[in-house]
């Protein structure tokens, strides 16, 4: 994945793609912030007045009116407020659910060679953490900084207004106060960036000792493992601490430089009055605006700090939504036909994992296995057995070669349409935190409405029914997570039970029995030739019952195929087969 830098200006586009659905809701916040603002603004004609009417002329009358104007404009002050608050974290709490909505539905697109590299733990991160910070500063952050420059620029043309001569001073100043917002701000957004990849890095980390937490304990690796974790943390502090610093000394240095501004801007006006050119009403009216100006620029520096943490949360956001899949639909996808019958044919096949682009783990592969042909497949760890699984459900495109369903090319078909061929019996197989019967039917087509008899048949197949039915909650027994509460067996025959209902007419059973004690095993065997009959299937298998039953059997060693036949064939024959079978390879 090639990171681009991350720029306001390559941001925006994608801003105003989440903003776009709401615009009525932005205007309606625009609104109240304009009218928060003004209302701020109009406090500065109660000043003049007070001070030249009120105070000077000693009138109660006068004073007991601005009294009512203030306290009226507090009132307005805060039904305004009350309205942008409600419609600002409503609008926020939108955008960032759309937000995790569209990184989450592209994130499922990837190809597994993204996931190859990724860690679940940071993309995590990413889905949660960077979108915490996104809806924190919209909620707060955001609103405030469009009030602040609304008041800014009231305040500047009040300014003016006012006595001209001042303004000028204030105008002098102000590119003293912005160039360290410029500068410091652009560093605090990298950092902010670097921060949130570091608590990537320990969310990822922390999700895998969980996951190992037994393996962890097995080894008593407890001190190790919460020395590693303590080390991450220290790292992700030290840029943390930096970023801290950065905002503290970019918020000092504004305030210092923007009341100094003021300072000054009191010493001249002073003499001012003195020389009866300026009028006392209007210096505390201009120092009112003045002190809003200061005011104002002091939430900004604080506040583009934020935005720029902002920045960097959001680019690691981008980063997902840009990443574009490699494997896709062709432009012109060929319409499968419907066969009950399907052979499979791998031409030439050579294939190297991205990882290791340079170790092929296939070599010039060549099978086909007829329609309704069980084919099982040997060999050692890593010689690319599962891979062949990997190549026809196109997680992966070979490098050379061809892979054909029916005479279908597979690359021709849409990947929707491909992946409704086959049916998969996992060696470990995935199951979600959900009840039993979620999980069975999550193998069901999802255009398949499955009834309580469908559903009773697969159980039954799958060598399930003694076990639920001794549960207290039968099918509503939660699993919990990766089915913790299910045993290595039950696991399997679960997986199995998916691939009943899908019915799909190719298998691929990457050792669908290994889990299995000696009885289970038989229950399923029988369900597994039921299932296989008139199926073109593709079996890993390590125990002996499975592959003597099987059509053809094919010897994989390093990703070349160095044997094929029969059980009997391939015995006679004493090579690497009649070695694996010689030492007990398989469990009988």
């Amino acid at each position: 994945m090639v990171k681009k830098k991350a720029t306001i200006k390559r941001l925006v586009p994608h801003i105003r793609h989440f903003l776009a659905p709401y615009k009525r809701d932005i205007l309606k916040a625009f609104l109240f912030l304009t009218l928060a603002a003004c209302t701020v603004l109009s406090l500065g004609f109660g000043v003049r007045y007070l001070v030249d009417q009120g105070f000077s002329g000693r009138d109660p009358e006068l004073l007991r009116s601005g009294f009512i104007f203030l306290l009226s404009a507090s009132v307005m002050l805060s039904l305004a407020a009350y309205f942008r608050v409600r419609t600002t974290s409503w609008l926020a709490e939108r955008v960032i659910n759309d937000l995790r909505k569209k990184v989450f539905s592209h994130l499922i697109t990837l190809d597994q060679s993204y996931y190859d590299t990724a860690r679940t733990g940071d993309l995590g991160a990413r889905l949660n953490s960077d979108t915490l910070v996104l809806l924190n500063v919209m909620t707060s952050s955001l609103a405030t900084t469009v009030r602040s420059m609304i008041q800014l620029l009231g305040a500047g043309i009040m300014l003016i207004i006012t006595s001209p001569k001042l303004t000028a001073v204030v105008l002098l100043v102000i590119p003293f106060v912005l160039s360290p917002i410029g500068a410091l701000g652009r560093r605090v957004r990298e950092l902010t960036k670097t921060v949130q990849a570091s608590q990537g890095v320990v969310e990822a980390s922390t999700l895998d000792y969980l996951q190992a937490l037994q393996t962890i304990k097995i080894f008593v690796k407890e001190r190790e493992i919460m020395g590693r974790f303590c080390h991450l943390m220290e790292s992700k502090m030290i840029h943390v601490k930096k970023r801290v610093h950065l905002r503290a000394l970019l918020v000092g240095m504004v305030i210092f430089l923007a009341f100094s501004a003021v300072s000054l801007v009191m010493w001249l006006g002073g003499r001012e009055v003195l020389s009866g050119s300026l009028s006392p009403g209007d210096l505390s009216a201009f120092l009112f605006f003045a002190l809003i100006v200061a005011g104002s620029f002091n939430s900004l520096s604080d506040l583009f700090g934020d935005l720029q943490t902002a920045a960097g949360a959001l680019d690691r956001l981008i980063e997902v939504i840009e990443t574009k899949p490699t494997l896709i639909d062709p432009p012109y996808p060929v319409k499968p036909r419907k066969l009950s019958q399907t052979a499979v044919t791998f031409r030439q096949v050579t294939f190297a994992y991205p990882t290791h682009s340079n170790t092929p783990i296939l070599k010039d592969f060549s099978l086909t296995v007829g329609a309704g042909k069980t084919v099982a497949i040997v060999g050692p760890s890593g010689a690319g057995k599962t891979t062949l699984f990997n190549l026809l459900l196109r997680f992966y495109d070979p490098q050379s070669g061809d892979l054909l369903i029916g005479k279908t090319p597979v690359d021709q078909l849409s990947l929707k349409d491909l992946r409704h061929f086959f049916s998969v019996v996992p060696q470990e197989p995935v199951i979600f935190n959900a009840t039993l019967k979620e999980n069975i039917l999550f193998g069901a087509p999802q255009e398949k409405k499955v009834s309580e008899l469908t559903l009773q048949k697969v159980i039954n197949q799958a060598a399930l029914t003694s076990f639920i039915e001794g549960l207290p909650k039968a099918l509503e027994t939660r699993v919990g997570e990766r089915g913790v509460r299910l045993s290595g067996g039950q696991k399997q025959r679960l997986a199995i039970a998916r691939a009943f209902l899908k019915e799909a007419p190719i298998l691929l059973l990457d050792e669908a029995t290994n889990a299995l004690d000696a009885e289970s095993e038989s229950h399923i065997q029988k369900a597994l030739e039921t299932l296989m009959c008139g199926k073109t299937t593709l079996v890993i298998a390590h125990r002996l019952s499975t592959v003597q039953k099987a059509d053809h059997i094919i010897v994989l060693d390093q990703g070349r195929l160095i044997e094929e036949g029969s059980h009997e064939d391939l015995l006679q024959r004493q090579g690497l087969y009649f070695r694996y079978a010689q030492h007990q390879f398989f469990a009988a």
